[in-house]
């Protein structure tokens, strides 16, 4: 009775035994996934963290290239701006050379014309010289002179009267002007013709 009471309680707390072991044996298997589990998990999360930074990494990069793509555009766009700033000056001063150019060669041609058409009145006013009233020398002792050469512009006639200073017949002539078949369209033409004359006149007679 007591060897058999003796083994059942042996039987027994080897049955404890083993079922501690074994509590003891999942406990460490329970322990053993978590720790796994949790070093999966913490792989997991530093992966993911890491491909976090990378990502941030690259949102930086991506940032940093646009801002610099952004100061390169107006970096070419102030250069752009320059250029077109000194082609507008060159256009400018090329403008005013050309103008320049121009006006020189309009003074050019003023003066060119100016002295044709002085020219063209000395001419003319020597012309009309030769036509007006004279007299020689041995005309003048038979003639008797009241003045010394002259002329008179009668506007109410639109003519001028030319005297030679002496009386008689073909000592005075008249030149008309604004008319229809005046030679001289104008009264100033018509003016210095007579001033030609004039002066020739008096160089003739010897009168200052």
């Amino acid at each position: 009775m007591r060897a058999a009471a003796a083994n059942k309680a042996k039987e027994k707390r080897a049955e404890m035994a083993a079922k501690k072991a074994k509590e003891k044996e999942d406990a460490k298997k329970l322990k053993g996934e978590a720790q796994q589990k949790a070093k999966e998990d913490a792989k997991k999360v530093l992966h993911e963290a890491q491909q976090q930074k990378k990502d941030a990494k690259k949102v930086l990069h991506e940032a940093k290239a646009a801002q610099q793509e952004k100061e390169d555009a107006k970096k070419v766009l102030h250069e752009a701006k320059q250029k077109a700033k000194e082609a507008a000056k060159k256009i400018e001063e090329a403008n005013a050379a050309t103008k320049g150019k121009e006006a020189k060669k309009g003074n050019k041609e003023k003066t060119s014309t100016a002295k044709a058409t002085n020219a063209a009145k000395a001419k003319t006013g020597k012309a009309q010289a030769a036509r007006l009233p004279t007299v020689t020398a041995l005309e003048e002792e038979k003639l008797v002179r009241f003045k010394k050469p002259f002329f008179t512009n009668e506007r109410s006639r639109s003519q001028v009267l030319c005297r030679t200073g002496f009386l008689g017949q073909g000592q005075s002539m008249t030149i008309s002007y604004n008319k229809k078949t005046s030679q001289h369209k104008t009264m100033a033409s018509a003016v210095e013709a007579v001033e030609v004359w004039l002066e020739r006149e008096r160089k003739r007679q010897k009168i200052a």
